[in-house]
């Protein structure tokens, strides 16, 4: 995120979680919007490129999800996509891959000051990697309950806010969906 975009968003999540005496897991409604997403146009640049990604796994013979990671400065760190299928793996999500090798790569104090991107709303799993790596925020485009009817199917879809709300450590600041119509895109016509 770029400086003066990180600090509207950390001034706005300060400021509401002040007023409401927690965490917010949703950005405050007076950050600034652009077009009808309601996201912050940063958010939307990220998401895109998350969108791509999946794009890019699903050409790879993939499942259609990717995920980047963003420093503080707004700077990608690394991006990943899902390998579930080439690698005979199903826990090869694009944010376990994300994880695992932003683990190798950096800090805990880098990972800690990173927002996670994502084409798709993290799973249980992925959930679970996220916390344990202490990445404090995530943004994400298609939501659990639009990817639940796209593959007819609801099995292990829970929005990963109630996930994170369930923890003890510090909650991660959920925000998503975003520019979801574009992220869906990328799911048409794969799931059959």
């Amino acid at each position: 995120m770029q400086r003066s975009n990180r600090r509207i968003f950390l001034q706005t999540v300060s400021t509401v979680a002040f007023q409401r005496g927690g965490l917010p897991q949703t950005p405050a409604p007076q950050l600034p919007k652009h077009r009808d997403s309601g996201a912050i146009p940063v958010h939307e640049k990220f998401i895109r490129r998350a969108i791509e990604l999946a794009a890019t796994a699903r050409k790879n013979g993939n499942h259609p999800f990717g995920a980047l990671l963003v420093d503080e400065n707004g700077q990608v760190m690394i991006t990943a996509e899902n390998t579930a299928l080439t690698k005979h793996d199903a826990t090869r999500h694009a944010e376990l891959n994300l994880v695992q090798l932003a683990s190798e790569a950096f800090s805990s104090g880098a990972l800690s000051k990173a927002t996670l991107y994502t084409s798709t709303e993290p799973c249980l799993m992925c959930c679970g990697a996220i916390h344990w790596a202490r990445i404090p925020s995530v943004v994400f485009g298609c939501s659990a309950k639009r990817l639940a009817s796209i593959v007819r199917s609801d099995d292990f879809l829970f929005p990963c806010r109630e996930t994170f709300m369930k923890t003890k450590q510090p909650r991660v600041v959920v925000i998503g969906p975003v520019l979801e119509t574009e992220a869906i895109v990328v799911h048409r016509g794969f799931w059959k």
